[in-house]
């Protein structure tokens, strides 16, 4: 690689539940910050997850919030939670995901609601 290319950081994937994905998920909009990417592997295969709005910086407010999950896209949070899938298999039934990066945190242990939710394995 030359010295322009762009180097991708090596993280330890941060392994969790489906069910700490939506949480941090939901809690990004509590808060007012509905812009959150988080790349996960599934079944030794990157996808995208998250959550995406318009910003209305006049009033200050987030609008027409999606959620997503690859090319999946959903308009409320329970749609997304009861219907986002992953080759065929829902994602909330999922047993666990690993969280490669986030496009806004970079190591997802950079947010502490992640790194408390990391399931621990031993090796």
């Amino acid at each position: 690689m030359s010295i322009f290319g762009k180097r991708k950081p090596k993280w330890e994937p941060l392994v969790c539940r489906p069910a700490d994905i939506f949480e941090i998920i939901k809690q990004y909009v509590s808060i007012g910050a509905p812009l959150l990417t988080l790349n996960i592997e599934i079944y030794g295969k990157p996808h995208k997850i998250g959550v995406t709005s318009d910003y209305d910086s006049r009033k200050k407010i987030s609008f027409d919030i999606e959620y997503y999950l690859d090319g999946q896209v959903f308009k409320t949070f329970d749609e997304f939670r009861e219907s986002a899938r992953v080759d065929g298999v829902l994602f909330a039934n999922l047993e666990t995901v690993s969280i490669t990066s986030s496009d806004e945190l970079g190591n997802p242990r950079n947010d502490p609601f992640l790194a408390a939710r990391e399931i621990v394995t031993y090796k």
